[in-house]
């Protein structure tokens, strides 16, 4: 990212202190009570905070496997030219519809050599 470590480390704890300021903000009384407010939930079905905390290994599983298809030729990636700076649960009209035009534009772009890959 072209930041040293020490800045990047001092960026998300500044970034962590923020969210926690405004999840404090809509908490009940504004106080943390040290559970998840889907504590019962997550009781309940067990599986699925499991699969939660391990959301990170299967991403980071994932995103090596694509890597490694993708080097070998066994699998076609169209990726945006940097980064998108919008958020995953983004529900702007106008940002949805700026990074579709992104993505449409890659697409575009690398038609010929989808082309190619899938032998049409």
């Amino acid at each position: 990212y072209g930041i040293s470590g020490r800045a990047r480390l001092y960026e998300v704890i500044q970034k962590v202190d923020e969210i926690n300021k405004n999840r404090k903000i809509n908490a009940p009384d504004h106080t943390f009570t040290c559970s998840s407010y889907d504590d019962i939930a997550l009781k309940k079905f067990p599986h699925i905070a499991k699969k939660m905390d391990e959301r990170h290994i299967t991403y980071n599983n994932m995103t090596r496997d694509i890597k490694e298809r993708e080097k070998a030729g066994t699998l076609f990636v169209i990726r945006p030219p940097e980064a998108l700076g919008i958020h995953r649960t983004e529900k702007n009209p106008d940002e949805l519809e700026r990074v579709y035009q992104i993505g449409r534009s890659e697409a575009l772009k690398h038609l010929d050599e989808l082309k190619d890959y899938l032998e049409i």
